[in-house]
């Protein structure tokens, strides 16, 4: 691929962290196709620091824009921009120089030309390059660790140049000293081969942030694009170039002069219309010859009967018109002398050139044009799905959404003329679904594992999951079912259901369970010995169930709509007592509850209130896209840090933590009766019962 093509596609980024201490030095300088690159640390009291680092980028401004075009290796241009920087830097730090205790000052500066690259350091400044696979120290120390020596106190200078050449996916990094105490070479190299340098920035940035003291830090990252990187814009621009190497040799419409003074020249002389009363000699115009005259008349009342026509030209009537005039042109031709009809050939012959390479150049010209359109398309959005990921980074959401929307504008522009050209948008096009899944925090699942397969237990209508150490499954009929192993069901036991069948059910250990009855009937399931008996005692009517602590239920009631607590010793049920305080009234639309010492409420299908003793609290979940309408159930744990919510219209469950913010929306967009779901909070794994299976997915892995 041509070198000006991937240096315009070469990423830059710099970071400059201020400590309370010591002021930064990183900058980037750009023209054309070069880069100056410096990064610094300068130990002088801050201010002094500061003011030291403003004069030495102020000289590099100069410097940089003055270069002498005589100079044409990246060599000769090094060696200039640092024979004048000494110079500044001699005079900045002659107060200094001769003290014992001079503080040590570092720095390193970097000139690059796709594909040369000139480095020079002072003390003991980082220069490395940086692939997938090494990390190379490129420059050592220009001066001795002692701080005393003569070296360093007379002739802290830029005094060596290291040159070579950066290939396809190698970085350049520069650095001050301090940035490998805080990472080690193995992270910085799997972070800067990884990333974009402003990803690996941002990356390294928010790494920093979390220290207890703020380190100074300068550093620049320059990143040759890998041949993967660069395959979407290598087809548009050698085409381009191949356009503009065609082009060169296209013929030019320059037979216009040549035409005019072989034809027009017969044509008589048009009067200026401009009386004037300067006497001149007449000289008589030479006679036209008879064809020409016959031919330019012919053509002119063709002219005027076209123009002076009212009605347009119908196609029944401009066909006959057409074929009598080139017959009449056919015969007055052949009515020529020889030498007539060979100029008549010529100038047509010359007007037919001159018209191709008109149509021609507009053609390539187009071409060409859209090459180039296709080619900046290509790297806009990829810088703007870069800035993108940036962003994600920083969680900086209003930024992304902004970015997505220019992405789309630009994708709708995308030609799809060729293959290679659908290939590519077809590419952006995922990479922009990804990146859209990412700002709503959707992580589809399309391929959960089976966990339990209840096919061979018959035809049941299975309503709910439990967890009490096992995974257990129970049926309308009050069946309970659990795992045989290699997800393979088995009967533990029948509730032996008689009155309307079960609703719902919960474990109120790893021993007990409670079932409640359409009819409003219960059932403690002993669940060591896989028996269950009736509980003869009178319940209000209940919608859903959540276990605590492992001798309580907290029950949501259904008429009246309110939060009770039952107290279970074995197979002892109490008597249920009202929790809610009187003072919330009832709780309407409510569906499902879940429980860690605080009450989560799941109301109308879309809202989550809060409760503590009895009473509702300040709690709100953030935005979630789209937005929750028909969620049937949530579950957490006292020992969880997060609340999972089902809404099985929408194939998902969204996983908020307990400040109300989204952590991720888990979509199987395979399972199509989805009808539950229970957490293992233990192992963290997820269970959704669908139809007459059940499948499993860890958690942890999608979490950030």
């Amino acid at each position: 691929m041509p070198s000006s093509s991937i240096s315009k596609s070469i990423k830059l980024a710099r970071l400059a962290i201020t400590s309370p201490d010591t002021p930064p030095l990183a900058n980037v300088w750009t023209r054309g196709t070069s880069q100056f690159l410096i990064v610094g640390e300068i130990n002088l009291p801050y201010a002094t620091a500061q003011a030291v680092g403003s004069a030495i980028l102020a000289r590099i401004d100069e410097l940089w824009f003055e270069t002498p075009p005589s100079l044409s290796t990246t060599e000769e241009i090094m060696e200039h921009l640092l024979g004048e920087l000494n110079k500044t830097l001699a005079n900045l730090f002659a107060p200094y120089t001769f003290n014992p205790q001079a503080p040590r000052y570092h720095m390193a500066v970097a000139y690059f030309k796709y594909p040369e690259v000139c480095v020079s350091t002072i003390g003991n400044a980082g220069a490395f390059v940086i692939s997938p696979t090494r990390f190379t120290n490129i420059v050592k120390s220009s001066v001795t660790e002692d701080d005393t020596s003569p070296l360093f106190s007379k002739k802290p200078l830029f005094q060596q140049i290291i040159t070579g050449m950066l290939r396809s996916g190698e970085a350049l990094f520069l650095t001050n000293p301090s940035i490998l105490d805080y990472f080690s070479v193995e992270k910085l190299r799997q972070v800067i081969s990884q990333f974009t340098p402003g990803e690996a920035a941002a990356t390294l940035d928010n790494i920093l942030k979390e220290l207890d003291r703020q380190p100074v830090v300068s550093l620049v990252i320059l990143k040759i694009p890998n041949r993967q990187e660069l395959a979407g814009v290598e087809e548009s621009v050698s085409h381009l170039i191949k356009t503009e190497s065609d082009t060169a040799g296209i013929l030019r419409p320059k037979v216009w002069g040549y035409f005019k003074s072989v034809v027009f020249k017969l044509l008589p002389a048009k009067p200026s219309g401009k009386k004037t009363d300067v006497i001149v000699p007449v000289i008589p115009a030479p006679a036209q010859p008879s064809w020409l005259v016959r031919w330019r008349d012919a053509l002119t009342k063709l002219g005027k009967k076209i123009i002076s026509r009212r009605a347009p030209w119908r196609r029944s009537q401009l066909k006959p018109a057409l074929v009598n005039l080139f017959t009449r042109g056919l015969v007055k031709f052949r009515q020529l002398p020889k030498t007539h009809r060979t100029l008549v050939i010529i100038a047509g012959a010359l007007l037919f050139i001159f018209s191709y390479s008109i149509v021609s150049s507009s053609k390539e010209n187009f071409v060409s044009g859209l090459s180039q359109n296709y080619g900046q398309l290509v790297q806009d959005i990829q810088s703007q799905q870069s800035e993108i990921d940036s962003a994600l980074i920083y969680n900086n959401t209003t930024k992304v959404a902004q970015l997505l929307e220019e992405v789309k504008i630009l994708l709708d522009k995308f030609p799809q003329r060729t293959d290679s050209q659908r290939e590519q948008y077809q590419t952006f096009k995922q990479t922009f679904n990804l990146l859209s899944l990412r700002i709503l925090k959707q992580v589809d699942i399309p391929s959960p594992d089976l966990a339990l397969d209840l096919a061979n237990l018959g035809e049941h209508n299975w309503q709910g999951l439990l967890w009490p150490d096992a995974l257990l499954t129970y049926a309308g009929d009050g069946l309970l079912a659990g795992n045989a192993g290699d997800a393979t069901a088995k009967n533990l036991l029948s509730l032996g259901v008689n009155q309307g069948g079960v609703k719902t059910g919960a474990a109120v250990n790893n021993q007990t369970a409670l079932f409640i009855s359409n009819t409003n009937s219960a059932w403690v399931a002993d669940l060591t010995n896989n028996v269950s008996s009736v509980v003869n005692r009178q319940l209000p009517k209940l919608l859903a169930l959540s276990p605590f602590d492992g001798s309580r239920l907290y029950v949501l009631g259904d008429s009246p709509r309110t939060i009770y607590r039952l107290d279970i010793n074995g197979v002892d049920v109490g008597s249920p007592t009202v929790w809610l305080s009187a003072s919330q009234g009832e709780l309407t639309g409510a569906t499902s509850l879940a429980v860690d010492g605080s009450i989560y409420v799941l109301r109308n299908g879309s809202v989550i209130e809060k409760y503590i003793r009895g009473t509702k609290r300040d709690f709100t979940v953030a935005p979630i896209s789209p937005g929750l309408t028909a969620a049937t159930k949530i579950a957490t744990h006292a020992e969880s840090e997060y609340i999972y919510i089902l809404e099985p219209s929408t194939k998902r469950v969204v996983v908020i933590n307990k400040d109300g913010e989204l952590m991720v929306q888990l979509i199987f967009s395979s399972l199509n009766n989805i009808s539950d779901f229970t957490v293992d909070f233990d192992n963290d794994e997820l269970y959704i019962l669908s139809g007459n299976r059940v499948y499993q997915s860890k958690i942890s892995g999608y979490i950030n």
